[in-house]
């Protein structure tokens, strides 16, 4: 965009010209030169070599002490050879330039060329000559003695031994002036002989330098893996290179939808070739026919033990026949005996008459309960409680049904954690205390007080009774029944004199009539004589029964009755 709309200027300004600076023009400087003072008057007029010019092509001047350079040896920085890196060209064996010289250090092993990494032939590794042997054994114990002989010096004192004399440590040189002038008195320079004494040294003085272990330098670079020139892939290497991505058979995250072809062919199952083996038909059929034939065995070792059993059964059956038919003939024999003993036939026809009723009344109060609805006996035993089977002794404990673990009873109450376990006011854990202390010391009299003999027990206590108690409810079945103080006595029947024995006859036939009436006699007169002496005892036994029953009635354990038969036995021991 120009400004052609602002009007021209009147005065013209000029930028202010800066002078550019001019090279220095360099001079050259000479140093007019130098006299070398003689050999005698060098220290004397304090001469000091620094330039090349002062050693005149030389070497350094030794009776001037201070650093000198003669031709700029040794002094850093002073000629291009020092500044520069350029390494002299080295040939090797073959001729050819080194130019592995370049990366090649000190105490380094560089494989560098083409030969290095080409294995070594075996036949290289000959055995070795005995000289070889001698002088590689030799090097070898140089080498230790050497490493043996300054770890010993290193663990002796230091400066401890004996100082040499002047004569053993001077050294003689033969010197020769440099300059072949005249000197001071104008007599000509000549050869002398300088000795060379070290100066003495003070044992106790401690080192002057500090020694430290030098940094171990970089080790050897590794030997170069040889490579071939890179190739370009080709597309059959690119494809055959090509990982199809993972399609997992579970898992789905993103949603997906896969085609099936491409999840088989991810799965690469079919990509596997199913051989089957020739042997394969072969095996099957040898296992079938081995099976045919276990089976085959199977069957005829159970048709033999089949047959077996049989004939047991069969001479175990003919033995039961012989026994049957041997208690058959002895039943017979003794039928007339044994329908003797039992009683008459008319005695025989009252039980048979009896137990008919009593069948006959059992099925029609079978009948009438299942007209009513009722249940029998059975029923009625399963449908009982555990309280009930115990209280009737039904309950067997070496059984477990799952019928008879729960009483039917408490299913029904309305108490327990179920039901609210108590007041929403109340903040008490238990419902009730578990030992009531307070109602324990509580007088009670007792239910039967009045029938208590107040005489009768200072007696008791006198005689040293210790009953403290009374029962206040009785067991269910304790009845106050005459006690056994002995063993279980049995009478027997005194047998009457005109009894005889049962004889048999020769020919088997016996004499019923009068045997019969013998033992009707000898029977009835042993109940009567039973009965007399049941009588007689029971006479004798009143009034100890009476006692007893008192007793037991005050002492329901028989506390008191022990002690008092304890203390009988011991008075008559």
């Amino acid at each position: 965009m120009g400004f052609s709309f602002l009007p021209a200027p009147t005065r013209q300004y000029e930028a202010p010209t800066v002078s550019k600076p001019r090279p220095a023009v360099p001079q050259l400087v000479k140093k007019a030169p130098s006299a070398i003072p003689s050999y005698p008057n060098r220290r004397t007029a304090t001469f000091t070599p620094r330039d090349a010019a002062d050693f005149g092509d030389g070497g350094a001047y030794p009776e001037i002490h201070m650093s000198q350079y003669p031709l700029g040896l040794g002094k850093k920085g002073s000629t291009a050879s020092s500044e520069s890196n350029v390494l002299a060209l080295q040939v090797n064996e073959s001729g050819r330039a080194a130019y592995d010289a370049i990366v090649k250090k000190k105490n380094q092993i560089v494989y560098s060329s083409f030969t290095d990494l080409v294995e070594k032939d075996a036949n290289d590794l000959e055995k070795p000559s005995v000289e070889e042997e001698q002088e590689a054994t030799e090097k070898t114990r140089a080498a230790l003695e050497a490493l043996i002989s300054g770890k010993i010096s290193a663990a002796q004192p230091v400066n401890v031994s004996r100082q040499k004399s002047v004569k053993e440590t001077s050294t003689y040189i033969r010197y020769t002036p440099h300059d072949q002038g005249t000197n001071a008195n104008g007599e000509e320079p000549k050869q002398r002989i300088i000795r060379m004494v070290e100066a003495p040294v003070d044992p106790m003085q401690p080192a002057k330098f500090k020694h430290k272990k030098a940094v171990r330098g970089p080790p050897s670079p590794p030997v170069p893996v040889m490579h071939s020139p890179p190739r370009k892939l080709t597309v059959q290497d690119q494809q055959s290179w090509k990982i199809p991505p993972c399609v997992s058979n579970w898992k789905n995250a993103k949603g997906y939808t896969i085609a099936l072809d491409k999840r088989l062919a991810a799965d690469g199952r079919g990509l596997l070739k199913v051989t089957v083996n020739d042997q394969f038909a072969s095996f099957a059929e040898a296992l079938t026919i081995a099976e045919r034939k276990a089976r085959e065995e199977v069957n005829m070792r159970i048709q033999v033990q089949k047959k077996l059993d049989a004939k047991q059964k069969e001479v175990k059956e003919q033995e039961l026949r012989e026994l049957a038919a041997k208690a058959r003939q002895d039943r017979g024999s003794d039928s007339e005996d044994d329908s003797e003993d039992d009683g008459d036939v008319e005695g025989r026809r009252e039980r048979e008459r009896i137990r008919h009723e009593r069948r006959r009344e059992r099925e029609r109060e079978m009948r009438l309960e299942n007209l009513m609805g009722k249940k029998g006996k059975l029923a009625r035993d399963e449908d009982r409680d555990v309280s009930e089977k115990i209280a009737l002794g039904q309950l067997q404990g070496g059984k477990r049904s799952d019928a008879s673990l729960f009483d039917s009873r408490l299913f029904n109450q309305s108490q327990g954690m179920d039901s609210g376990f108590g007041g929403e006011d109340d903040y008490n854990v238990y419902s009730k205390p578990m030992v009531d202390r307070g109602k324990s010391t509580v007088y009670r009299p007792k239910v039967d007080a009045a029938t208590i003999d107040g005489d009768r027990e200072y007696e008791d206590l006198k005689a040293g009774g210790t009953k403290r108690f009374r029962a206040d409810k009785e067991f269910q079945g304790t009845d106050h029944t005459q006690s056994r103080t002995g063993p279980v006595q049995f009478t027997r029947e005194n047998e009457s004199p005109d009894r005889k024995p049962r004889r048999r006859s020769r020919s088997g036939s016996h004499d019923a009539p009068r045997r019969t009436n013998d033992r009707d006699r000898s029977r009835s007169r042993s109940r009567e004589n039973k009965r007399a002496r049941d009588r007689s005892r029971s006479r004798s036994r009143e009034p100890e029964k009476r006692r007893r029953r008192n007793d037991d009635d005050e002492d329901p354990f028989g506390v008191d009755r022990f002690l008092d038969d304890a203390r009988h036995s011991s008075r008559r021991r």
